[in-house]
């Protein structure tokens, strides 16, 4: 599309159940200047035949179909690599958007942002939900929220593509991926919540904290939300360079967020 301003980015595996949501949402979105780039992962349910009959009809589709599974991280950096336009913003295949989410967004984005998100609606729980915002460079604040805050929800805002473009992507191959990768982006911009964007979050079994709670069991997951590497590289990421000043923050910052999580817990 000529003057294209915005990429979206929607990399999906065997998603047939919730595909045809994901995509509607977007293209009857208020604002439609914008390209949507799919990036099939070699899926074997008729994923790819849905998207392809989206593409034959919308001339704003442009779909791609991986010959092997690529893994999903390396499907979502395929669909930034697609991204020649001033803005880039990530979809997932089983979330939805409000009718006028993009257009709030890319009206709100200004040159100090990083990036700019709105509120949220987890199926499971049906309230709507704002993120803390973060100032350039708050990162020890980002690292200390908790995820319960819907701190990594900003994954899925609309983004400054030259931030991403500049970005260590080898970021998301560590544990909690969003969560690290978010955390150095946090050093090229703002983070910032605007009023009117809803993004409709899907909990489904497969979901990455639905997998992990299942796999440690409910006390486990209580006392290790993320492994051991997540605390180190955030760290790293933050700048503190001797073992001691490490595990002193890991030891500090962990227990924070382990005691917030049982204080929720208690209140249920």
């Amino acid at each position: 599309m000529a003057n294209c301003e915005v990429t979206i980015g929607l990399p999906v595996f065997n998603g047939v159940e919730y595909i045809s949501d994901a995509v509607d949402s977007i293209l009857t979105q208020s604002y439609g200047n914008f390209t949507l780039v799919i990036s099939d992962n070699c899926s074997d349910d008729g994923t790819y035949e849905i998207c392809r009959r989206y593409a034959e009809v919308d001339s704003r589709i442009i779909l791609h179909r991986q010959p092997t599974n690529i893994g999903a991280v390396e499907n979502y950096k395929f669909t930034l690599s697609k991204c020649n336009t001033p803005y880039f913003m990530w979809a997932a295949h089983d979330d939805m958007r409000s009718l006028h989410d993009l257009q709030y967004m890319r009206e709100a984005i200004c040159e100090k942002d990083a990036v700019v998100f709105g509120s949220y609606i987890e199926s499971n729980y049906g309230k709507n939900l704002t993120p803390n915002e973060y100032s350039k460079n708050e990162l020890n604040k980002f690292f200390v929220d908790s995820f319960h805050t819907g701190k990594n929800h900003y994954i899925y805002g609309l983004f400054h593509s030259d931030v991403l473009m500049k970005s260590d992507l080898s970021l998301l191959n560590h544990s909690a991926p969003d969560s690290i990768y978010l955390l150095s982006l946090l050093r090229m911009g703002d983070f910032r919540c605007i009023k009117g964007p809803v993004f409709k979050y899907r909990v489904v079994p497969y979901s990455l904290g639905w997998q992990y709670a299942k796999a440690k069991g409910h006390f486990r997951s209580l006392i290790a939300p993320y492994p051991l590497d997540y605390y180190l590289r955030s760290s790293e990421i933050i700048g503190h360079k001797s073992h001691g000043a490490k595990f002193y923050y890991w030891f500090s910052a962990y227990f924070h967020v382990q005691f917030g999580r049982l204080i929720r817990l208690l209140r249920k």
